[in-house]
C-alpha cells in the first residue's frame, strides 16, 4: 500500500510539473474550437512557457497545424522559430513542414 502511495504521488508531481491537465485541455480546445486566434494565443502561451517540455510543445503545435490546415500557416513559421530557440531539437522541426 505504501508503494501505491508513492507512485501515485510520483505521478500528481508529474501532472503538475509537466502542466499536463492544462496541455489536455487546450488540445480538446484545438480539436474542437473554430476560433483560430484564440487557439494560437493559447499554444502561443505554451510555447512560450519554460516549464513545459519541447515534446509537449511541439505536439500542440502539430496538432494546431493538423486542426487548422492552411489557416495555420499565418502563425506557423512563428511558433516552429519559438519552439527551435526554446529548446525543441532541430531534428524535430520537420515534422511540421511535413504537415503543412
Amino acid at each position: 500500500s505504501r508503494q501505491l502511495m508513492e507512485l501515485s504521488g510520483a505521478l500528481r508531481r508529474q501532472v503538475e510539473s509537466r502542466q499536463l491537465m492544462e496541455l489536455s485541455e487546450l488540445e480538446q480546445e484545438i480539436a474542437c474550437s473554430d476560433g483560430i486566434d484564440d487557439v494560437f494565443s493559447r499554444v502561443e502561451e505554451f510555447v512560450e512557457n519554460g516549464a513545459v517540455q519541447w515534446q509537449d510543445k511541439l505536439r500542440l503545435v502539430l496538432l494546431y497545424c493538423l486542426r487548422f490546415g492552411p489557416e495555420a500557416g499565418r502563425g506557423l513559421g512563428y511558433l516552429e522559430r519559438r519552439l527551435a530557440e526554446m529548446g525543441c531539437p532541430p531534428d524535430r522541426l520537420p515534422a511540421l513542414r511535413c504537415i503543412r
